[in-house]
């Protein structure tokens, strides 16, 4: 670098020190620039159960937001969140953010039941398509 900054100038210099840091990081940690937190498609899964379908939001200034949780004891029957984080949606599911971590931050949801189905058995189907991840458990 000094040679560069003798030869040259100091912004040759300057130039060469700031990408030797940025490969430094980049050997280090290459996720550390990815985008995070993105939902890259959208979810839509249709059984003879229940339709679920998983989407980005959408950034609105002054975003209505609404949350509709339809449950009886362990049952869903309906799911349908427009503008709330994942963890409120986890909050409405009473679902401990200590049990499961949130691979996507910000997501709408929509599901729905005539017959319902355990919160377990969506918490999986969630976890099966990467929105959220169960945390191991610790003594």
């Amino acid at each position: 670098m000094t040679f560069l900054r003798v030869r040259f100038n100091f912004w040759i210099g300057f130039a060469f020190h700031a990408l030797w840091n940025f490969s430094a990081i980049m050997v280090s940690d290459p996720e550390i620039f990815k985008i995070q937190n993105q939902l890259e498609n959208e979810v839509n899964i249709k059984t003879q159960h229940f339709e679920l379908t998983v989407s980005k939001q959408n950034f609105k200034f002054n975003q209505d937001k609404s949350i509709v949780y339809i449950a009886n004891l362990d049952t869903i029957y309906q799911l349908e969140s427009n503008g709330f984080s994942g963890k409120d949606i986890l909050e409405a599911l009473a679902v401990s953010t200590n049990d499961y971590s949130l691979l996507i931050d910000k997501f709408d949801i929509k599901f729905n039941s005539e017959k319902g189905i355990p919160t377990d058995s969506l918490l999986h189907i969630l976890q099966k398509e990467k929105i959220l991840k169960k945390k191991a458990k610790t003594n």
